[in-house]
């Protein structure tokens, strides 16, 4: 199976996302963020590597299965082949209108260009502090709410095949799992006071394991 975790836009949380994915179901991460770092903490003190960090001249990276694709920035044709071959795309996205437009181009591109229809947008950092009703009248964070209702307006009007939604609260266990290299699990374990402050971010991360296991044939 693979999982690609892509986005155009930088700071939206994909390597965050694309970590603890992989760190979660055990599989490999590949990454083209040469700047990030992630890759490098992965495999640090690891006897085998658990990531490998895509260059310009690196052999192909289309057959590996069990990976999940950290992928954003720059586009090549293994980019494009990983995103259509992908069993299921996550789309991060946060919340200003740039962030959405990047959203609705790339959900666009998936489905009219690369025929991918299995999309996953996982609304990011979401405030906890303003709740507000959704389209079936029952309240939910007004972040998810409004950034929700905007992208599924978007694909109706433009008549694109339906997207599965998922919310992820806003939580630092997430910026420091990726700046060491751990997942939001092996961090809470050092303590009662980092598992208690995680609890939201791990929960969330098992809602969306779960939500990617529906796509594992």
């Amino acid at each position: 199976m693979k999982v690609a975790v892509y986005s155009p836009k930088g700071g939206v949380g994909k390597t965050s996302i694309s970590l603890n994915l992989a760190l979660e179901l055990d599989w490999f991460l590949i990454s083209n963020d040469e700047f990030g770092g992630v890759v490098e903490l992965l495999n640090k003190g690891r006897s085998r590597a658990k990531g490998l960090l895509v260059k310009a001249n690196d052999k192909d990276i289309t057959n590996k299965e069990l990976t999940v694709y950290d992928f954003g920035g720059f586009r090549d044709n293994r980019v494009q082949v990983i995103l259509k071959a992908a069993d299921v795309v996550i789309i991060p996205t946060l919340h200003s209108y740039s962030d959405i437009k990047a959203t609705l181009s790339t959900i666009v591109e998936l489905q009219t260009h690369l025929h991918q229809t299995n999309i996953i947008i996982a609304i990011n950092k979401v405030s906890t502090s303003s709740k507000k009703k959704d389209e079936k009248g029952e309240k939910d964070y007004a972040d998810y709410v409004d950034t929700k209702a905007n992208i599924k307006a978007f694909i109706s009007q433009n008549n694109l095949e339906k997207v599965k939604f998922i919310k992820i609260r806003d939580n630092k266990s997430w910026k420091n799992s990726t700046s060491k290299g751990k997942s939001l699990k092996d961090l809470a374990n050092k303590s009662p006071l980092v598992k208690n402050s995680s609890k939201s971010g791990i929960e969330d991360l098992d809602k969306l394991v779960k939500l990617v296991r529906k796509y594992w044939n």
